[in-house]
């Protein structure tokens, strides 16, 4: 189940926003099986460009998360199931599941991630 918010979608976009704890996963549900994601760690007051990054999916059924940019914080652990603690504490990691994208937040305090999916339908 997707636990994020105000999103919009249009044929091959889909954009929102999940906020999520320290130390906590937020799952975003794929439009696609496969295409492209942009995540970056934003708020209203400060953008965290260093938890950033693009990436090519495939949430089917040969799991796969390819970086195509990664800003310096920001780490992909493919295809494994995270926990909260999973990844280096400081650091942002994304991996992918059937039909979701997993965000772990190790930034230290609550964050707002923005997401957008491109080329997925």
């Amino acid at each position: 189940m997707s636990n994020s918010t105000g999103f919009t979608k249009a044929k091959a976009i889909y954009s929102g926003i999940v906020t999520i704890a320290d130390d906590a996963v937020g799952t975003i549900n794929t439009p696609g099986t496969g295409g492209f994601v942009l995540i970056g760690a934003v708020n209203a007051t400060f953008a965290r460009g260093d938890h950033s990054g693009i990436f090519f999916y495939d949430s089917g059924s040969s799991l796969r998360n390819t970086s195509l940019v990664l800003a310096s914080n920001m780490a992909n652990l493919d295809a494994t199931v995270l926990t909260g603690t999973t990844g280096t504490d400081g650091r942002t990691s994304v991996s992918v599941q059937t039909g979701q994208i997993q965000i772990e937040n190790r930034l230290g305090s609550a964050y707002e991630y923005t997401y957008t999916f491109l080329g997925s339908f």
